[in-house]
């Protein structure tokens, strides 16, 4: 495994996000120990990044991914984990909930994982967490689903933007990225695989189990069409380098500078996603996956996620929320 140091942290150039270890909406197909053997066999292979939430079942994932890591230094790790933003008001609760779940004194990276409502004066919270840090509950404070311009209104205090970012879908652009970096953020991404579509097992007559899933407008036949193309290309570079398309379009990732945080349901999964470390891909082939995602046109595709999120009260945030995760 590679590792980056931001700050005074070591953080292997891939991570673990733990959506799935909330046991609902991913389908029947894995059990508790089948994912706490995933998250170690990640660990075996040099994984020392793991992102959770607060709101994935309700801190089910939390307490699972504190069992898990139990037996191990937890000095070794970087834990990242997130508040909703109907809950920032009560922060020092929620974080309290977190740490409990978590079995641990601290978290590295404290989250807030959508923007709050314009009415939310952010920037006063994201201050008062300070007190935390200086407690030693956070290391540091980081933001999840936030464009440049939720950014400049905290001022850029923060130390992360986990964002969706993949292939098909990126938040931020290769210029706003880089920008981040050079201001010394790490920038996260999450579904990197587009939750199974970029990982050549799906198709429209071969759809995945569970409701998060199986209706993505992906899986129409109309868009599997549309990107057959690019779905082509990602085989055949597959094939040029003997990784699996779920490697290569991990690795695509990292070589955007951007660090990945795959999901897992058992120890296979994780070691082909954890391997994507090592994946062949050369700069071209990124070009031309770029030039053909230019291309795409995906017929209704669904409004991206942050940007209703972001408008809706905070007592809708809890609700929509809370009934989708």
């Amino acid at each position: 495994m590679n590792y980056k140091r931001f700050y005074d942290m070591k953080i292997s150039i891939i991570g673990q996000g733990t959506w799935q270890g909330s046991m609902k909406g991913w389908g029947n197909d894995y059990s508790e120990n089948e994912y706490i053997k995933g998250i170690e066999k990640s660990i075996d292979l040099g994984v020392n990044f793991f992102d959770t939430a607060e709101i994935y079942g309700n801190g089910y994932s939390e307490r699972l991914l504190g069992k898990a890591l139990s037996g191990y230094d937890r000095e070794s790790f970087v834990i990242a984990t997130k508040i909703a933003p109907f809950n920032i008001k009560k922060w020092e609760k929620h974080l309290e909930r977190s740490l409990m779940n978590l079995n641990m004194k601290y978290v590295d990276i404290y989250q807030l994982h959508w923007p709050t409502p314009l009415y939310v004066n952010l920037k006063k919270y994201i201050e008062q967490m300070g007190k935390a840090v200086d407690e030693g509950k956070i290391r540091y404070i980081g933001v999840s689903n936030f464009y440049i311009k939720d950014l400049e209104k905290i001022d850029f205090k923060i130390i992360s933007d986990q964002i969706k970012y993949n292939i098909l879908k990126k938040q931020l652009n290769d210029d706003e990225i880089k920008m981040l970096l050079e201001k010394k953020k790490i920038v996260i991404g999450y579904s990197p695989l587009e939750m199974g579509v970029l990982s050549g097992k799906y198709s429209h007559d071969k759809k995945p189990s569970g409701y998060l899933r199986k209706n993505l407008p992906y899986f129409r036949k109309d868009n599997s069409e549309n990107f057959r193309e690019l779905m082509d290309f990602l085989n055949q570079l597959s094939e040029r380098y003997g990784n699996s398309i779920s490697q290569i379009s991990l690795k695509y990732i990292i070589m955007k500078d951007v660090i990945p945080i795959y999901g897992s349901k058992n120890p296979r999964q994780s070691e082909e996603n954890a391997l994507s470390f090592n994946a062949s891909l050369k700069m071209e082939d990124v070009k031309k996956i770029d030039d053909l995602v230019k291309n795409l046109n995906i017929k209704n595709f669904s409004e991206d996620w942050s940007k209703l999120i972001r408008n809706m009260p905070l007592l809708l945030q809890r609700i929509v929320l809370k009934s989708f995760i």
